[in-house]
């Protein structure tokens, strides 16, 4: 269960996963690690049956794009995960996990 102050309760509700899920089942990368072509999400749909929609095919590419991205950028160990906003100085975000990490320890002992 997720804490009040878990940066994971930012997350905005999905009302309809389905895009998610074809995404994830289309790719959501190339075997190269580049976005999805819209040649692959048309294979897809001529594979599978499923008939998109224009809107539906252009928010999976940019879909595909922005995790394309957000992977690029997550190699970096200094990058912050993609759902977690915190503008606080690196420094002090590390204070605060350290911090945390003893009250955890202090609390085991007992």
């Amino acid at each position: 269960m997720l804490g009040q102050d878990s940066p994971q309760t930012n997350l905005p509700e999905l009302q309809d996963t389905t895009l998610i899920e074809i995404l994830f089942e289309v790719g959501p990368l190339m075997p190269n690690g580049e976005s999805i072509s819209f040649q692959e999400i048309s294979a897809w749909s001529n594979l599978t049956g499923v008939i998109l929609s224009a809107w539906e095919s252009i928010t999976l590419r940019a879909l595909s794009i922005a995790y394309a991205v957000q992977l690029r950028k997550s190699v970096s160990l200094n990058e912050p995960a993609p759902f977690f906003n915190d503008d606080r100085p690196i420094e002090v975000q590390r204070q605060s996990v350290s911090d945390k990490f003893k009250s955890m320890a202090k609390r085991s002992k007992r």
